[in-house]
């Protein structure tokens, strides 16, 4: 086919895992995170604790202050330098990356097992778990001669996302979209269903992104306070992100053609 997705049996470039809070960690509770790095050591060997400038203005103009770092990236790299995995802890946000895609099941139980590292460092009575994010970015390139390229084979034509307008364009477009939805299981919230579509040009090589963002806004009166309810055997973490997934997939599935999502084996 003339858009091949950018690995053999898929088109993932990137995962990610996001857990967002209620306030901002503060500097004790990330510190604890860092000196506990020997737990994962083995796994995400480098440690970097990012560094903020705090600038004055007016009498004081003339200080510049190293404030306290604002937070800890605990990161793993491949052979050829570039990353592999990263969980970071900033603000209010716990997140995990994961740039080298195997399974789901897989990709899943790593990166659960470093949430489950961070989460007891985190999870407060007052901070709890606010949302619940899982971000998937996946890349097609066109192989064919540049004045043959139609999007309409990359496209479902007469899908619901896909407008009738884009269609025909040429190698350089996008579609950018999202949406809320009501979720009631496992919990109440609203989750937003956002896509990005790009069709750009890198490296001298034509490419169509696909960025997809689901994201659960948790109700405020379930917004989880324990770490063995988020992610013990079967918790909540478990039960939002595989719903995410399946999400995931179905979304994809919507924007591009029935053929190439049997060739990333999206479908059956």
């Amino acid at each position: 086919m003339p858009f091949e997705p950018i690995n053999e049996r898929h088109a993932i470039r990137e995962v990610a895992f996001a857990f967002q809070f209620a306030r901002p960690f503060n500097v004790e509770e990330i510190d604890t995170l860092a000196k506990d790095h020997d737990a994962i050591r083995s796994e995400l060997p480098k440690l970097q604790r990012p560094m903020f400038l705090q600038f004055f203005v007016g009498p004081d103009a003339s200080q510049t202050l190293n404030t306290p770092p604002g937070g800890a990236n605990f990161e793993s790299y491949k052979r050829d330098g570039t990353l592999d995995w990263r969980l970071s802890v900033t603000n209010n946000l716990l997140t995990v990356n994961c740039l080298t895609y195997t399974r789901w099941v897989d990709v899943w139980a790593r990166a659960k097992h470093y949430i489950s590292f961070a989460m007891p460092h985190l999870v407060k009575e007052d901070n709890a778990v606010s949302d619940i994010g899982l971000q998937y970015i996946d890349e097609f390139a066109w192989s064919g001669p540049i004045e043959e390229y139609d999007n309409r084979l990359i496209l479902k034509a007469g899908g619901d996302n896909i407008p009738n307008s884009i269609l025909g364009r040429g190698p350089l477009w996008h579609i950018h979209q999202g949406w809320f939805e009501p979720r009631e299981r496992p919990l109440n919230g609203r989750l937003l269903n956002r896509m990005h579509v790009d069709a750009l040009l890198v490296d001298d090589k034509h490419i169509v992104r696909f960025d997809s963002t689901l994201s659960l806004d948790i109700d405020e009166a379930d917004r989880p306070t324990k770490c063995a309810a988020l992610i013990n055997e079967d918790g909540i973490a478990d039960q939002v992100l595989s719903e995410l997934h399946a999400v995931n997939k179905a979304v994809l599935g919507s924007y591009i053609t029935d053929d190439l999502a049997k060739e990333i084996e999206l479908v059956g």
